[in-house]
Formats: structure tokens, sequence, C-alpha cells
């Protein structure tokens, strides 16, 4: 038997198995994971570009201030649509009230704790 249809009858036995029905919706935990993935993402890519830019033109010993090419990091996106698709995650199912608490009641305790 060839390769091809070797695969052919393998993905026609093995595809009834995956498949889905049309009807059937994304479960609560996979949009929830989905939204905070998806801001993960979206914003750690944009600061790991900007550490290898950073590293690009500094020594390994830190910048020496006889540097004459000095690049900038770049800015991070805006992140009101990733504050409003974890707003929106954080209403589904499985609920996990602790962790997902908006924190700034807790950085107004710290700033208190320190004297701000």
């Amino acid at each position: 038997m060839n390769p091809f249809r070797a695969f052919a009858c393998a993905a026609v036995l093995i595809a009834p198995h995956f498949a889905q029905p049309a009807s059937a919706q994304v479960s609560s935990f996979t949009e929830k994971m989905n939204a905070y993935v998806g801001c993960i993402n979206r914003l750690s890519e944009r600061s790991y570009e900007s550490r290898k830019r950073y590293f690009s033109w500094v020594s390994k010993n830190g910048p020496t201030g006889k540097e004459r090419i000095i690049y900038g990091t770049y800015t991070i996106y805006d992140t009101s649509d990733c504050r409003k698709n974890v707003e929106k995650a954080n209403v589904l199912e499985p609920r996990d009230a602790p962790l997902e608490a908006d924190d700034t009641g807790g950085r107004r305790r710290a700033r208190r704790r320190r004297g701000k």
C-alpha cells in the first residue's frame, strides 16, 4: 500500500472520532482561557522584542555610556481590548474569585503600607 493511500485510510477511520457537531459551542472554560492566553501572548511578544532590541546594543555587563548607537525599547500596545476580554472572561464558569479579582484594591493597600 502506498503511503498516501495508507494516510487516506487512516484519516477516514479516525476522522469521526475527532469530528464535532456543527452546533457544538466552545466551552466557557476554553473561551475563558483563550482570553487570558491571548492577552499574555500579545503583550509578552512585544516585551520580548523590546528585550531583544535592548540586548542588541548593550554589552553583557550593561551600558557603558560610550555606546554610539542606542536603540530605545518598544512601547506596549494598547491594552484596553485585552482588559475588556478578560473582564468578559471573568464572568464565565469556572469561577476563581481570588484569582479573577481586580487588583487595584491590593495596590492601594500596598501603597498605604509603604506610606505613599
